[in-house]
């Protein structure tokens, strides 16, 4: 199964959690239905690619738990 692919820019770290700004929040919220517990793809276009687990689903304000993480 592929899952939602998203990119963020400032993704410098392996680890520990991200905070996506209003509008990709509302993307992932709303437009995709996504809730609390759904996995996403992250990278930031520089290699880093991580496998992120939603844990807030806020329309204005959704965070992400990194639960791996890799170079591609």
């Amino acid at each position: 199964m592929l899952l939602p692919f998203f990119y963020k820019e400032d993704l410098y770290t392996v680890t520990g959690h991200i905070v996506f700004d209003e509008n990709t929040s509302k993307h992932i919220i709303q437009v995709l239905r996504m809730q609390k517990g759904q996995q996403i793809q992250i990278t930031n276009g520089q290699g880093l690619l991580c496998t992120a687990e939603l844990i807030d689903d806020n329309r204005k304000k959704c965070s992400a738990k990194i639960i791996q993480s890799g170079n591609i």
